[in-house]
């Protein structure tokens, strides 16, 4: 089974990160998310919203957060197309435009996505991550110490899951 992962498919709680999330603010296995394309695919849980809901807050509750939205695009490029105020990613220096070249060494693209959604499953508060983006014509070194989710932002990409994403698959 694939897993889907970014802060898009999560609402960074499944685009997060991408890579989330690589320490975003999404992943993709608290809902049991099904995919045959973890890029494209829509999510389908095997749990009501109520028991999905309750997955995705006990991951979260120790999980690093970067505090950005991203877009994935066919290639596997990951551009950043928001950043939270007061996240990490801000005071970081992340810009909106910046695109994920690698996390902590690991080049982000399809040959490495287990690899990266593994160091985000991972990730704890406090961990620091080193991230290299594409900005203009150069590559820039950032480095972030992940937060914990602000419950503002939490209940956001709850509220986005249940609208876009999720699917109860009844057995």
């Amino acid at each position: 089974m694939r897993k889907a992962f970014g802060i898009g498919t999560l609402a960074l709680l499944c685009a997060a990160l991408a890579v989330g999330t690589a320490a975003f603010a999404g992943g993709g296995e608290e809902c049991g998310a099904k995919s045959a394309d973890a890029k494209h695919a829509k999510h389908e849980c095997n749990m009501t919203a109520e028991e999905c809901a309750q997955e995705m807050q006990k991951g979260m509750a120790t999980r690093g957060w970067l505090g950005i939205v991203m877009d994935h695009d066919p290639s596997g490029e990951i551009t950043i197309n928001k950043i939270y105020e007061r996240s990490p990613a801000e005071q970081a220096g992340f810009e909106v435009g910046d695109r994920i070249v690698s996390i902590n060494g690991v080049e982000v693209g399809e040959k490495n996505h287990d690899k990266i959604y593994g160091n985000w499953k991972k990730s704890k508060i406090g961990d620091e991550v080193t991230y290299v983006v594409a900005r203009d014509s150069e590559n820039v070194t950032l480095k972030a110490t992940l937060a914990k989710m602000p419950e503002t932002v939490l209940a956001e990409s709850l509220d986005k899951h249940m609208k876009e994403d999720h699917t109860y698959v009844k057995k």
